[in-house]
């Protein structure tokens, strides 16, 4: 049997340790903190074309609904040009390892802003979840412009898990950094593979274009895990939640009529749900 990929090295920080150097610089990279063996399936797994040609959306969007399917997306703007696969917790993971050490970086994150460990990872009367992020930008065109992150009351911890990194899949551009007024810091030139960066999200960041000199160069992949709050079904118009019970109504009959031709025993029916034409209440 092959033994489980180890995903964070004794260089992590804790807690405590994350919060301090937050607070005191703004952003902290640890090198050798994510083991080389697991950044090296990462890189197996998403540094493949064919893993980005199912997008669904030309938008990068926001607006998430609790029970979206996991989903690729793909814009290119002036203001970025990148993929990006979301991977929500109640799905089936898109790549197991990468949701394991990015659920297990959101943990430390979380005992680092002084919330519970498992703030984040469970349904709550809030809907602030988090779900995986893992975007590719590409050769010669990938980039984001500069902008800062937050939302409501929860302030931002961000992190950034390089799986390319700069130097060997491209040469310029990458991810970028302003702590205030302060120089722009070239955040991707001093991570080397094993590395992740924590950074305050109210300062600006971004991502400057990805320049690689040979064919053989992938471009910039990472990946993240990001916390936001949810769109619940009470947020949706009374008119889109009639057509929503409609569409499952019909769904059920046109499977039940499929079982009845194929010879299959109909399902028991659901006196509670498919007795009558679905009434919103």
């Amino acid at each position: 049997m092959r033994a489980e990929i180890p995903l964070l090295t004794k260089n992590f920080p804790d807690s405590a340790q994350l919060k301090a150097d937050i607070e005191k610089h703004g952003y902290v990279i640890y090198k050798d903190a994510v083991s080389l063996d697991c950044i090296a399936e990462m890189r197996r797994f998403w540094v493949d074309e064919y893993k980005w040609g199912n997008v669904v959306s030309k938008g990068v969007r926001g607006d998430l609904h609790l029970g979206e399917p996991n989903f690729l997306t793909h814009t290119d703007s002036d203001y970025w040009c990148l993929y990006r696969h979301f991977d929500f917790l109640w799905n089936s993971p898109h790549h197991e390892l990468t949701r394991r050490v990015g659920v297990e970086i959101h943990k430390m994150r979380n005992l680092s802003q002084g919330f519970a460990v498992d703030y984040g990872l469970n349904y709550s009367p809030d809907k602030y979840s988090m779900y995986m992020s893992t975007s590719w930008y590409e050769a010669n065109k990938g980039h984001m412009e500069g902008h800062i992150d937050g939302h409501k009351s929860t302030p931002i911890l961000q992190y950034m898990l390089p799986i390319t990194h700069k130097g060997i899949d491209f040469d310029g551009g990458g991810l970028w950094l302003k702590i205030g007024d302060g120089p722009k810091i070239d955040v991707d030139a001093l991570m080397p593979p094993g590395s992740v960066v924590f950074f305050d999200a109210r300062n600006m960041h971004g991502v400057d274009k990805i320049t690689c000199s040979s064919p053989s160069m992938v471009g910039r992949v990472a990946t993240f895990a990001i916390p936001t709050f949810f769109r619940g079904t009470d947020e949706f118009p009374q008119a889109l939640r009639q057509i929503e019970a409609t569409y499952f109504w019909f769904a059920r009959k046109v499977d039940q009529i499929r079982n009845l031709l194929s010879g299959q025993k109909s399902p028991q029916k659901n006196q509670a749900s498919d007795e009558a034409y679905p009434k919103q209440k």
